[in-house]
Formats: C-alpha cells, sequence, structure tokens
C-alpha cells in the first residue's frame, strides 16, 4: 500500500479536511513552485496586458510597468486591509463599552 494512500475518510469529514489532506500528498510528491508556475504565469500576464494592451512597448518596458501594476496591487489590498481592521477595532471598542485592546493585537 502506498503511504500516501488513505483509506475513505467517513462521509461527516469536512472538505476543508478533505483538502488539506489532499494538498499534503501533493506537496510531498510535487515541487510547490512547479505547482504554481502556470498560476504565477497567469497573474502576471493579467498586469503586462493591463500595461500595454496594444502590444507596443519593449518586453523590458512592458515587465518593469507591469511589476509597477502588480506592486499597486498589493498596496491598493493592504490599504482595505488595514482600514478593515481599524474600522473592526472601532466597532469592537464601541459595542464593547470600555477601551479594551483586541488581544490578538501584540502590545
Amino acid at each position: 500500500m502506498d503511504p500516501f494512500e488513505h483509506p475513505s475518510p467517513p462521509p461527516k469529514v469536512s472538505h476543508a479536511l478533505r483538502g488539506r489532506l489532499g494538498a499534503h500528498v501533493a506537496h510531498s510528491r510535487n515541487d510547490p513552485q512547479d505547482m504554481t508556475k502556470a498560476a504565477r504565469q497567469a497573474f502576471m500576464s493579467t498586469f503586462e496586458r493591463q500595461a500595454d494592451p496594444d502590444c507596443t512597448l519593449t518586453e523590458d518596458e512592458r515587465v518593469r510597468r507591469a511589476m509597477h501594476l502588480r506592486k499597486a496591487h498589493f498596496t491598493r489590498m493592504a490599504i482595505r486591509s488595514a482600514e478593515t481592521r481599524a474600522n473592526r477595532a472601532s466597532r469592537r471598542r464601541s459595542t464593547s463599552g470600555t477601551n479594551v485592546p483586541d488581544p490578538r493585537q501584540p502590545g
């Protein structure tokens, strides 16, 4: 029997656990870089298409602009995340009646 094969889990086992098991087995058998290469290339190509929709730029310039669009994308996500955390903390303080800090935050 293959050490990575397991009998079918009981029907009540969650999809998340089944997915986690599958991911562990896949990562034990394959290089994670290879597994995600196509996804990373597709993700980057979206920024390249935004940077040069008419395909008039040189490859170097298209990649340079795409990298800045990618950085802008992640910066935008970081801003939204920070705003969401601040709003959540504000609501928590206003509903608790005290200024109790979030126990999940350091300090």
